[in-house]
């Protein structure tokens, strides 16, 4: 199972144990009762492909269940891996039990974050648990990596490395106590057992009731903590949310634009002259390619905006959400654009920066005449001003075969934080936001389908495109070619800008656009709300 997080367990969903580890690359744990169960999942995790490094620390305490044939197992099974597998030992003091629990930290292939499991049960959760056991599965971001990197690093350093002394632990049992405790023990259990309700319950009703109790407690707890109740719908834009993350275009270290800019006043003009209310900007700029080169490099240079126009979602104006999935995609195309423009530059340059610019002088030099001939007749411009024009030309031209032609993309993770009143208040409102990103990733798909023009200029394959941007489940991907579903998806815009439309809560219209996307939305109710 690939376990997606944030999960709490146990629920009314059965979760299996060792959750997210059996698929990790990397993980730190500290674990309490280690038995063969637990040996048993780590040699089985060690066997796998994708295993690469992990470092346990064994808690243990007197009379726990970690046995020394148990720590001589693991000493044998972490000897037996190369190194994959560092293991220590932290005696925690005499008998007792509140040293239960297990912390894992674990990295699996493909996740941007890492994940932090901490469990109330030892033994990696292996173990059968009474009532009362608690798990928790979340990402973990940087600053919550590094505190629990640290904590573990102490850990470590107090801990004793698992040698075969280290696993020579005394074989000790708990005490027993009398038989009337035992009994006094069980009323109270039995008394406490019956005052409440059964974990399980019998019936299709009970489980019913149960769970409508359960939610009520929730929305209460929620509400005296002034934070938003459970709602579905809030839960899978959360999950949206952390699917990609925010881009910004960052245009530092790019090349230069490949043409000259003349100061006015190497013409003998003003750049720019007052006329009572009116104002007059003068702009002077030299070419150093052909027109035709000239704008193929400048379409090069300015090819981002359009490659985010395909690769990502609008978050807000000026705004792009882009999907985990398709930085790769970008990436790929940055690259080869780069290429293309780097090759079709040298192609037309030729010997070198110097050679070039000293073969276009005549040609600038004259063209520079006729620029001041509209202002000065009869004046030419003197030999220092060409100097400085070649030795920008020089310049620009060395450093778009150095630098980068394209911007960099700048990643940042955004996080949906649901209002505790779903309605918003007058002056802000998450919801908006969210309303905004998932129309933008309904009219994709179907803009994909029904627009003629969306892919014109793309060059790689197009279902590869639409599977990296498909991180909503949309049903369009399933089969996107197909008439019948073009025809729908033409219908769904009419839906969607209806949606939009509405006077509904911007949670509401959340709701009504992943009924969109998830295929649930009927068209025989659109046309029958327009005739109402």
């Amino acid at each position: 199972m690939e376990p997606n997080p944030p999960l709490v367990w146990p629920t009314s969903e059965s979760l299996p144990p060792w959750i997210g580890v059996e698929t990790a690359e990397t993980w730190f744990a500290a674990t309490s009762a280690l038995d063969d169960s637990g040996v048993t999942a780590i040699q089985e995790w060690l066997k796998s492909p994708g295993a690469k490094s992990a470092q346990l620390i064994v808690l243990v305490y007197a009379a726990c269940a970690t046995t020394k044939d148990v720590l001589s197992r693991l000493l044998w099974v972490a000897a037996g891996w190369e190194g994959k597998l560092e293991c220590a030992v932290l005696a925690t003091g005499h008998y007792h039990t509140d040293a239960n629990g297990t912390a894992v930290l674990l990295q699996r292939p493909g996740r941007r974050f890492p994940q932090l499991w901490t469990s109330n049960t030892s033994n990696f959760d292996l173990t059968v648990a009474p009532d009362g056991r608690l798990n928790v599965f979340i990402d973990a971001e940087a600053t919550l990596v590094g505190r629990w990197t640290k904590w573990f690093a102490a850990l470590w350093e107090r801990s004793a490395p698992l040698t075969p002394l280290t696993a020579d632990i005394p074989a000790l049992v708990p005490a027993r106590g009398t038989e009337e405790a035992a009994r006094m023990w069980e009323a109270y259990e039995g008394m406490c057992t019956e005052l409440g309700i059964p974990v399980q319950p019998e019936t299709e009703e009970a489980r019913a009731a149960a769970e409508k109790r359960i939610e009520e407690k929730a929305k209460e707890l929620c509400g005296k903590m002034n934070v938003a109740p459970p709602d579905p719908v809030a839960e899978r834009v959360c999950e949206l949310y952390k699917a990609g993350v925010l881009v910004t275009i960052d245009k530092s270290g790019v090349v230069p634009p490949l043409h000259i800019p003349v100061k006015p006043k190497w013409l003998g003009v003003e750049s720019e002259r007052q006329f009572g209310k009116g104002r007059r900007k003068v702009d002077f700029k030299l070419q150093l390619f052909e027109e035709g080169a000239a704008k193929k490099i400048d379409g090069l240079r300015k090819s981002l905006p359009r490659l985010l126009d395909w690769y990502s979602f609008r978050l807000a104006d000026d705004h792009r959400w882009v999907p985990h999935s398709a930085i790769p995609l970008i990436e790929k195309e940055m690259t080869r654009i780069e290429q293309e423009a780097r090759t079709y530059v040298q192609e037309q340059i030729g010997g070198g920066a110097s050679e070039y610019a000293q073969s276009r002088r005549k040609e600038m030099e004259s063209n520079l005449d006729e620029m001041g001939q509209e202002f000065h007749p009869g004046r030419q411009v003197g030999p220092e001003v060409m100097a400085d024009i070649l030795r920008e030309a020089e310049r620009r031209l060395n450093e778009a075969m150095r630098e980068r032609f394209l911007p960099r993309i700048s990643q940042t993770a955004v996080n949906f934080l649901p209002p505790a009143d779903s309605s918003g208040s007058s002056h802000s409102d998450s919801w908006a936001q969210a309303r905004t990103l998932l129309d933008s990733i309904a009219q994709y798909f179907r803009n994909a389908v029904t627009n003629h023009f969306f892919f014109q200029g793309y060059k790689l394959p197009e279902d590869e495109l639409l599977g990296a941007m498909n991180v909503a489940g949309d049903w369009i991907a399933k089969n996107p070619w197909a008439p019948a579903t073009r025809n729908r998806a033409k219908d769904e815009l009419d839906h969607l800008a209806a949606v939009l439309a509405e006077t509904a809560s911007d949670r509401d219209k959340c709701e009504l656009i992943l009924d969109t996307i998830d295929g649930k939305w009927q068209p025989d109710q659109f046309f029958q709300s327009c005739r109402e």
